[in-house]
């Protein structure tokens, strides 16, 4: 349900950037900062929801044992979020 949905993106813990099974994001576009929530498992498959856009993005996995920021998060602070015209 959309309460459902509303209930578990908000922040229930880590000091507001997990949900219930969801994790809570900022990303930079121009001058502002689009909030977003995903679900990511190991090797990097991620649902990213970023609803100010009406936008999800879905990665496959296969980055397994890797340090520091995936590149799904650069694809889309580099790429996808400048490419979109809003």
């Amino acid at each position: 349900s959309q309460q459902w949905v509303e209930e578990s993106t908000k922040g229930h813990s880590l000091g507001d950037a997990y949900g219930y099974l969801w994790w809570r994001d900022r990303f930079p576009i121009g001058n502002e900062r689009i909030d977003s929530f995903h679900a990511g498992g190991w090797g990097g498959p991620f649902i990213f929801v970023m609803t100010d856009l009406d936008l999800v993005l879905v990665f496959t996995g296969g980055n397994f044992d890797t340090d520091g920021d995936t590149p799904v998060y650069t694809r889309i602070r580099d790429y996808i979020l400048p490419s979109i015209d809003w």
